[in-house]
């Protein structure tokens, strides 16, 4: 796996992991 892609993969894990997390944790 090149830089890219696990660049590409680690922001789009940590988008779904912060977006699930804080709308339950704001509200």
């Amino acid at each position: 796996m090149n830089i890219a892609t696990r660049l590409k993969v680690m922001s789009f894990l940590q988008y779904f992991i912060w977006g699930s997390w804080l709308p339950s944790d704001l509200t």
